[in-house]
């Protein structure tokens, strides 16, 4: 420490860390600037609307994708388009196929060196224990049961193709709907605004629990600074604080909102550094979650005319906590697809697309 009395004082420290183990499990890179986009992806299924299905996902990724109903055929058109220079980097196969199965076909592709690189998801809809790691044995990067939801479909697909190379002692794990799902967790920057301590701690030890980190400040003016700084997904606010209470914080937070929504649609975004939240790069709206020991049914309706989008009674019950942010970061999942930038919607909160 160099400290002078008048000026400041100045801290440092030097950590010293031990190199990550390289039996580590390979990670999935963030999914935020990887596309779908001009990739050449092969689809197999001998059912006909399977093959329809899949066609209209792939198509509204604007991906060159092509689908075919057996594996004599798949393989056929991934050496001709590995010969060609112009390879197929993903091959979706059915499980269930006639004369050879999607498991069978994968094994072939993973043995031939000119089509030894494509990634493999498999598809199934006769799912069971210990298939997961059959199927990553076998070479494939995916596995899926169905009905596969589209943006499952793609996040798997991306999470895929956006792997970090990884050490060769360290085999690749199969890509999962679960795999996915707790990356997404990981994702989400939740902030905790809640000034008595034991409350912060009984918060944050769930939202651990459940898969979640988060940044926990005391007052309404913490909560305010934060949100100037960091693109948070979501705020848990807690409504009786010192300083600025939640219902205070909530409506200078939608107040700005609302003038920054109104500055970019007059065409002045010079002006927004000095108003807008980091946030709203992103959304016009984020999710605020009421945290409140008063349960009354007045209680909720003040804090929804605030300004907040839900309301969550003290103590934390942990199945309530997790379904109530599970909704909302649904919601800003299926808001961002849409491009809207406004406030989730009640139907994309409760529907995705399948």
């Amino acid at each position: 420490m160099e400290s002078k009395e008048g000026k400041g004082s100045t801290f440092w420290f030097t950590a010293r860390l031990n190199r990550q183990s390289t039996s580590r499990k390979m990670e999935i890179t963030t999914l935020d600037n990887i596309s779908l986009k001009g990739l050449r992806i092969l689809a197999v299924d001998d059912n006909a609307t399977n093959r329809r299905v899949v066609a209209g996902m792939l198509s509204s990724q604007e991906c060159r994708h092509e689908e075919v109903s057996d594996a004599k055929t798949a393989l056929d058109r991934l050496r001709a388009a590995a010969a060609s220079g112009d390879p197929f980097r993903i091959a979706i196969l059915d499980m269930v196929m006639p004369e050879m199965d999607g498991e069978t076909l994968g094994r072939m592709i993973k043995d031939e060196p000119a089509l030894r690189d494509t990634v493999l998801v498999m598809m199934t809809s006769i799912g069971s224990r210990g298939d997961a790691g059959r199927f990553e044995k076998a070479g494939f990067a995916v596995y899926l049961t169905k009905p596969v939801k589209q943006s499952r479909l793609f996040n798997c697909l991306m999470a895929a193709i956006g792997r970090k190379p990884s050490d060769q002692t360290s085999p690749n794990r199969i890509i999962t709907r679960h795999t996915v799902a707790e990356k997404s967790k990981q994702k989400t920057r939740i902030l905790l605004a809640e000034d008595n301590i034991i409350n912060q701690k009984v918060a944050l030890k769930v939202l651990e629990k459940l898969g979640y980190r988060a940044d926990v400040v005391a007052n309404g003016l913490e909560a305010l600074k934060a949100l100037e700084m960091i693109p948070y997904d979501m705020v848990l606010m807690d409504v009786q604080m010192p300083e600025m209470d939640g219902l205070e914080v909530t409506r200078e937070i939608r107040k700005r909102e609302e003038l920054i929504a109104q500055k970019k649609d007059a065409g002045f975004s010079d002006e927004l550094s000095a108003l807008s939240f980091q946030h709203s790069a992103r959304s016009k709206h984020i999710p605020i979650i009421a945290m409140t020991a008063h349960a009354m049914e007045r209680d909720k309706e003040m804090c929804l005319k605030a300004g907040m989008d839900d309301y969550l009674t003290k103590p934390i019950q942990p199945s309530k906590f997790g379904e109530t942010i599970a909704r909302w970061i649904k919601g800003i999942a299926a808001a961002g697809q849409n491009r809207t930038g406004d406030k989730p919607s009640e139907e994309a909160m409760t529907k995705e697309t399948t």
